[in-house]
This record gives C-alpha cells, sequence and structure tokens, in this order.
C-alpha cells in the first residue's frame, strides 16, 4: 500500500514533504480522508538523528 509514502506540496519551482502516510481507506475516493503524520512534529527528532551520521547521503 501507500503507508509510508511522501505527502508532498509544491513550494515555489520545488516540492517540500509535508506528510507520511499513515493510513485510509478507499484510496482517493470522495468521503474517505487520507491519514497523515506532519512531518513538522517530528523535524527536532528527525535533525538530531540525522546529526549522528555522517554519510547519509
Amino acid at each position: 500500500g501507500d503507508s509510508g509514502g511522501p505527502l508532498v506540496m509544491e513550494n515555489g519551482d520545488s516540492w517540500i514533504q509535508v506528510g507520511i502516510v499513515s493510513f485510509g481507506f478507499q484510496c482517493g475516493a470522495e468521503d474517505y480522508p487520507g491519514v497523515y503524520t506532519r512531518v513538522s512534529a517530528y523535524m527536532r527528532w528527525i535533525s538530531r538523528i540525522l546529526s549522528e551520521y555522517q554519510y547519509i547521503v
């Protein structure tokens, strides 16, 4: 399925990831909203973890 995939939005001439797919019913169907995790809520943790690794591309 799509779980774990990115939710992105256009930001000028680039795209930024704003969410991560959690789950949903009837993917993309009217009256069945998808459920996402907000990436910004975890940015401090993500930055801390990434700073511990020298070779992440």
